[in-house]
């Protein structure tokens, strides 16, 4: 018996049902208003249909419980092996920020390390004297 919410409206539908038959057999207008007297005076026949319909909804009442038990034990499951997941995620997630710090931090000493490397390379290829003099415009024709 696969669980579901109809089962648990059907049990209700039952349960109450019963709680009627007993409340009508009793003359009760309230199940605390029952006593002993008043079921005693009940003819048997209604007695049995009573309690076959009580053992009726007993065994109704275990059969959803049992699988309302297995539900829940299943969706716990679950719950259980996604959250096994999102930490692992949670831990790629980690090793690649730090991976990337790694990298950011390779290239800013990398990066100022190029800019020194050219700095001297553009020295020792042009004379200070030189570069002063020249100027190049990019984007502009030679005749302006």
């Amino acid at each position: 018996m696969k669980f579901s919410f109809d089962d648990l409206y059907q049990l209700d539908s039952k349960c109450q049902k019963v709680l009627r038959s007993v409340l009508k057999l009793s003359r009760s207008n309230s199940l605390s208003c029952i006593n002993e007297q008043n079921i005693r005076s009940a003819d048997k026949d209604v007695l049995s249909n009573i309690i076959l319909s009580l053992v009726d909804v007993a065994e109704n009442s275990v059969q959803v419980l049992k699988s309302a038990a297995d539900t829940i034990e299943q969706l716990r499951s679950d719950q259980i092996s996604n959250q096994k997941g999102v930490i692992k995620l949670q831990n790629e997630l980690i090793q690649k920020q730090e991976q990337l710090k790694s990298v950011r931090l390779d290239s800013n000493e990398n990066g100022q390390h190029v800019v020194k490397k050219l700095e001297t390379v553009v020295k020792s290829v042009v004379k200070d004297n030189e570069r002063r003099k020249q100027l190049v415009l990019f984007g502009i024709s030679k005749e302006s």
